[in-house]
This record gives C-alpha cells, structure tokens and sequence, in this order.
C-alpha cells in the first residue's frame, strides 16, 4: 500500500470549519449558562471529550440558582 499525501485543501478547510464550530457551540453554553444563573466558565467543558457529557448531567441535575428565584 501507498501512503497517501494530504491534500492542502482539507487543511484550509480545517482551519476554517474548526474555528467556526468552536463558535457555534460555545457561543451558546456562554449564554444559556449566563441565563440560568450559572457561571460562564463552565462551558469551558464542551472542549474536553468526556468532561463535557460529565459536566452536562450534573448541570441537569443540580439545583440551579434560578430555582432559588422562583421559589421566593
């Protein structure tokens, strides 16, 4: 077998979809997060395989400060 060479295109578009993801799914932790009262920092975690399905459910199931808003 051959090896293959890269292909200069798929690295420009690397470079172009990549950043354009880590926008698309940053942006939106940073805000939702902000709305329910949480510190923006924790978006953060969608960058790192396995922290971020870690840090998802106990954002899901830990009293939000939002809560505590509604209740009084």
């Amino acid at each position: 077998m051959e090896a293959v060479a890269w292909d200069p295109r798929s690295l420009v578009s690397l470079s172009v979809l990549l950043p354009m993801f880590t926008v698309a799914l940053f942006v939106p932790f940073v805000k939702l997060l902000s709305r329910t009262g949480h510190n923006p920092a924790w978006s953060l975690f969608t960058f790192i395989p396995g922290l971020n399905l870690i840090a998802f459910w106990i954002l899901a199931f830990k009293q939000w400060p939002t809560d505590n808003a509604k209740e009084q």
